[in-house]
């Protein structure tokens, strides 16, 4: 095909991509098919400085490649294999196109650099590596990414492909209005999949990743004043992360849905803050449907929490709708100074310890949320403030069903707990202890049908003068006898008891 008609034909994609996908001002008339002008795609030629000096030449302009392997050269730490440095202009990759970086070790650049650009667009960009069996590297080795965009503003990917990474996949920083669309798909990284740090007003929507050497997706905030905030993420599938599935730290105005996680090293998902980097702490966070399974199951150097859920230092989080199975930790902790956070319709099956649990936590509601087979205790509530529990169920917990300790302002109503103390000897459902304020429960059923029975004491202990109230307690004990273990004089039981009731 002649230069001519590769313009011909750039230009009727173009046409059709505006029609289709994109409002345009004006129909794309002109471009530059790269191959057609001199830039070799045979996978062994090194094009980066012919490459860089068309793009240098033509900052706005309209680059087209067609489909092939074009070698870069990204040998040295501060030698990316291509530089877009204030560049508005339209990149297009063809089906079977991409860029192939030829340093996969700790000696790599950036593959792709896209720093102070404003308002240029990227589709079909397919970023690999010339032996990318090599990746990924071990995660102590990690150095720079296969794409990063920095300092930039409305930027657009379309269809972004990454296949392994000498550090993270994706990184992007200390930029605004950076958007991923159609599908990103994001492989064998020796850091993060995806990374937002600084980010404000950004978006991405379906994401693919496997085998991602730390969190599949990262979402940072270490600005000390006027931090960028938003970023939306929807429809993502999450595949053996070595760290966590999606972490927010010190970031703001996040919404994360509709997310798949299938096995991570540590916590599914996080908003937390991360005092060895600095990061502020996260404020406005919201995760929606998310299903997550093997939490913790993966094999990693990266040390950290298993939890299904995990929010510490956190304000003004959400997370609705979330189904998780068989973390390695607690399937939900909201700790160390997390305040404003409501955990609804969550569904744990096997958590490796407590099912919910709060420590140091204020202003948190749980609401619709059920346990089943938790090995210590169903719900633990400890050194909290202000904390609702609502229409709560705990099944076949191997501890407590219910726990309270050092916490104040509790109020809870239509709880749930059937066969509770599987493995504990205390046989204690629902338990007080010293507490630091009033606590009061409504509404609380109490079943077990095993044979013989077991977990069905509920009571308190050293409430240190302050009010304790059960009221509409029901017991269903098929095969033993109820207990109430009044301690002090400050608690309260009111029953409804349907003891042998099966």
């Amino acid at each position: 095909m002649t230069l001519g008609m590769h313009i011909r034909y750039l230009a009727l994609v173009l046409s059709i991509t505006c029609l289709y996908r994109y409002s345009c001002a004006q129909s794309v008339t002109s471009g530059t098919d790269v191959e057609g002008a001199g830039v070799k795609a045979d996978g062994t030629t090194i094009v980066s400085s012919t490459l860089q000096e068309m793009i240098n030449s033509n900052r706005s302009g309209t680059f087209y490649f067609a489909p092939g392997v074009y070698r870069l050269h990204n040998q040295g730490v501060n030698q990316p294999g291509l530089t877009l440095r204030n560049f508005s202009g339209t990149i297009i990759m063809a089906k079977g196109a991409q860029f192939a970086c030829d340093t996969e070790n700790t000696q790599a650049g950036q593959c792709i650099w896209v720093v102070q650009s404003r308002g240029a667009t990227f589709r079909g960009l397919t970023i690999t590596y010339k032996d990318p069996q090599l990746l990924p590297m071990p995660r102590i080795s990690a150095t720079s990414n296969a794409l990063l965009v920095e300092d930039s503003h409305n930027i657009s990917f379309l269809d972004t492909r990454i296949i392994g990474s000498t550090g993270s996949g994706i990184w992007n920083t200390k930029s605004t209005g950076i958007t991923f669309e159609g599908t990103t798909t994001i492989s064998n990284t020796t850091a993060d999949g995806i990374h937002f740090e600084n980010v404000g007003s950004g978006s991405l929507a379906n994401l693919i990743t496997n085998s991602t050497g730390d969190d599949a997706i990262g979402v940072t905030n270490i600005a000390v004043s006027n931090p960028n905030c938003g970023l939306t993420v929807s429809q993502a599938k999450i595949t053996d992360s070595r760290s966590r599935g999606i972490a927010v730290v010190g970031a703001c105005d996040v919404q994360i849905s509709n997310i798949v996680i299938d096995g991570t090293a540590n916590s599914a998902i996080a908003s937390v803050n991360d005092l060895s980097i600095n990061s502020r702490n996260s404020t406005n966070v919201k995760f929606v449907n998310v299903v997550a399974n093997g939490v913790g199951t993966v094999k990693s150097t990266i040390h950290g929490n298993g939890y299904c859920i995990d929010i510490n230092h956190s304000i003004n989080v959400s997370v609705l709708n979330v189904t998780c199975s068989t973390s390695r930790d607690d399937g939900v902790f909201v700790y160390d100074g997390a305040d404003g956070v409501t955990i609804q319709k969550v569904v744990l099956k096997q958590p490796g310890n407590n099912g919910f649990q709060t420590s140091g936590a204020r202003n948190v509601t749980l609401a619709d949320d059920q346990v089943l087979g938790a090995r210590q205790n169903g719900f633990d509530i400890e050194a909290s403030t202000n904390v609702t529990l609502q229409n709560c169920q705990t099944t076949d917990a191997g501890g407590y069903g219910f726990f309270h300790s050092r916490s104040s302002h509790v109020l809870e109503s239509d709880l749930f707990a059937k066969n509770s103390a599987t493995t504990s000897g205390n046989h204690r459902v629902w338990w007080a202890e010293g507490i630091s304020g009033p606590v009061s429960a409504n509404r609380v059923s109490i079943i077990d049908d095993r044979n013989p029975a077991l977990g069905y004491v509920i009571g308190d202990y050293n409430l240190t003068g302050h009010a304790l109230e059960v009221n509409g307690l029901v017991f269903q004990i098929a095969h033993g006898a109820s207990a109430i273990q009044k301690s002090d004089s400050n608690a309260s039981y009111s029953t409804n008891d349907k003891q042998g009731a099966h």
